[in-house]
């Protein structure tokens, strides 16, 4: 059997005076990821990511295609190594958002500035790579 690579769809969602980008934080002490997930059998990659954003963050935005990426280029495990559909898209930084992701499966989203993205080790590279690619 070979190791293949996973394919999910991500948005890094940037608050509308761009002083913020939206992450998601994981269960425990594990870090950050970006809003998006798999995409399922059948489905777009569009359709999968407005699935992904209405289980995690109970909302529908309207993202834009921008590239894909590698989650993590340093590391050769199928699971680090997913292929990511990267969207971006600018949202209202006063919006309601859930206190936990909506299906539960992540702790809830979290605001970070970029100097928090620019310093943390809790965000995989690429996701951190891809997030600063786009601020404006």
């Amino acid at each position: 059997m070979y190791d293949r690579h996973e394919v999910s769809v991500k948005v890094a969602l940037y608050s509308s005076d761009g002083k913020r980008t939206l992450l998601m934080r994981h269960w425990g002490d594990a870090g950050f990821g970006l809003p998006g997930g798999h995409i399922d059998a059948g489905e777009t990659p569009d359709e999968a990511l407005e699935r992904e954003l209405r289980e995690e963050l109970g909302m529908t935005i309207d993202a834009t295609p921008a590239g894909f990426y590698v989650r993590d280029p340093y590391d050769t495990t199928a699971k680090n190594h997913k292929i990511i559909l990267g969207y971006t898209a600018t949202i209202d930084g006063d919006v309601e958002l859930p206190a936990q992701a909506c299906d539960g499966s992540e702790a809830g989203p979290v605001w970070l500035t970029r100097t928090e993205v620019e310093t943390t080790d809790k965000i995989a590279p690429g996701y951190q790579d891809f997030v600063l690619k786009w601020w404006s």
